[in-house]
């Protein structure tokens, strides 16, 4: 599993581009990707990959209930 923290605010922004292109050639690579979205409010989306929304200060409880297998 591949776990992303990024800005994902669906209106659009220059670390979302980003982040869907990558995360999206991960999926089509067969990749089990996990995105966190800053910005991310649960809109419907047709992603290949998985879509949490989350908060800056969240990410320490996030890291903090996250399987910790070798293969993440």
């Amino acid at each position: 599993m591949i776990v992303y923290f990024s800005d994902f605010d669906l209106r659009g922004s220059g670390y979302m581009g980003i982040g869907v292109k990558l995360c999206q050639g991960l999926a089509d690579r067969g990749r089990d990707v996990l995105v966190f979205g800053m910005g991310y409010k649960g809109q419907p989306h047709d992603y290949g990959f998985r879509l949490c929304p989350a908060r800056f200060k969240s990410i320490p409880q996030i890291m903090k209930v996250l399987p910790t297998a070798p293969d993440i």
